[in-house]
């Protein structure tokens, strides 16, 4: 994704990847497609405050103060209760967003991933539910189109891995 021509220079790409991949693989998510949420929420920029959205993924205050309500702990994963240990309260958790990028990505992956449960698997809805606005159709298909071509990507680069290794 670092050759798409809005990826922010000041960021380490590494390092990044890796806490996506981490975080994708602890909560059970495809880091391929929390990566375009991320591509298109807020185009890989740290720190971002849009409209209240806060992040790497552009998480609002609502969303957060709805994983605090009583009861809906159930529906989102397991690891929002670790979240909870460290911000005993959502604003707390909020106020996190914009400058921690790995509360952020749990954050907005278990969100997510709460979407997809909801929509009983159905990835095209569970993006359109992620998005807040009233271009969710848009949202939705321009998540889908990139995570095509980028799961395309990564599987031609794991096709020559494996050659190259299957020839040493």
């Amino acid at each position: 994704m670092e050759d798409e021509k809005n990826f922010p220079k000041n960021i380490d790409k590494d390092k990044l990847a890796s806490t996506i991949i981490n975080v994708s693989n602890e909560l059970g998510a495809d880091p391929i497609t929390i990566a375009c949420i991320i591509k298109r929420e807020s185009k890989f920029k740290t720190g971002l405050e849009n409209s209240g959205a806060r992040g790497l993924m552009q998480i609002n205050k609502i969303t957060v103060k709805d994983m605090y309500q009583k009861g809906r702990d159930k529906l989102y994963h397991e690891i929002l209760n670790t979240l909870k240990a460290d911000h005993p309260t959502y604003s707390s958790l909020y106020a996190d967003l914009r400058t921690q990028d790995s509360i952020n990505i749990k954050t907005g992956t278990i969100s997510y991933l709460m979407k997809l449960n909801e929509s009983k698997g159905n990835v095209r809805k569970a993006l359109e539910n992620y998005n807040s606005s009233k271009h969710k159709k848009a949202y939705a298909e321009d998540v889908l189109n990139n995570i095509k071509k980028y799961s395309l990507e990564f599987k031609k680069l794991k096709e020559e891995t494996n050659n190259l290794t299957a020839k040493t």
